[in-house]
């Protein structure tokens, strides 16, 4: 899609699409999610520098293929020069059953001393600052749940969107990525968003632990 609306002269922003064939381009399309690449490689840094892994397993889940192996590429090569290596990768589809077993004895046949796992992701994550609780309240008052990453991506995809056609002159694609370039940064539900020249955005990463059942974030 990205390629048609850029050769039709079409301007788009995704919440979502991380892959990195789409980093550095200087074209019609912005992105509020972080490259895929970047989650991997801040995974490795965390899995070395937090906990001490070296051996790890991967666990990826087929159903987002491009995702998953975008993931483990950039996890493969930061762990490799931080003095790691993977000790086995294992691939699932997450519409079947998990293949604990596989996953067990590879664990037990190749001394991994962690698994990391790559699939979808989860809801009902913990928020810090005054807006990030207050967009919380508001979502479950609106839906009676809590909000996805894309429920939080799309939203603050929606408020720069507002924000650019408020200010633009015109509509015209390029107006419009001249106007969201020279804004830059963004109001996002827990930080601000930054926009480089390329129009990819600077996230920061968050890693979480579960306790008690319920997701809590890692300082």
């Amino acid at each position: 899609m990205i390629p048609y609306a850029n050769e039709k002269g079409i301007f788009v922003i995704s919440p979502t699409v991380s892959d990195d064939s789409y980093n550095a381009h200087d074209d019609l399309f912005f992105r509020v999610n972080a490259s895929s690449s970047e989650y991997g490689t801040y995974l490795a840094q965390r899995a070395v520098h937090g906990f001490g892994v070296k051996r790890p397993m991967l666990v990826g889940d087929e159903r987002n293929a491009r995702y998953k192996d975008i993931i483990f590429d950039s996890f493969k090569r930061e762990l490799v020069s931080l003095g790691g290596n993977v000790a086995k990768s294992v691939s699932f589809y997450s519409n079947l059953p998990l293949p604990t077993d596989e996953i067990i004895d590879g664990i037990t046949e190749s001394s991994a001393d962690a698994v990391v796992l790559v699939t979808a992701s989860i809801s009902d994550m913990e928020y810090s600052g005054d807006s990030a609780r207050s967009f919380l309240n508001d979502y479950r008052a609106a839906y009676g749940v809590a909000p996805s990453f894309t429920a939080v991506f799309g939203w603050e995809t929606a408020s720069i969107l507002r924000r650019v056609f408020a200010s633009a002159a015109n509509a015209d694609p390029v107006t419009l990525k001249k106007e969201l370039l020279n804004i830059g940064t963004f109001d996002g539900v827990e930080e601000p968003i930054v926009f480089d020249r390329s129009g990819d955005a600077s996230r920061t990463l968050f890693l979480y632990t579960i306790d008690h059942g319920r997701f809590k974030r890692l300082e």
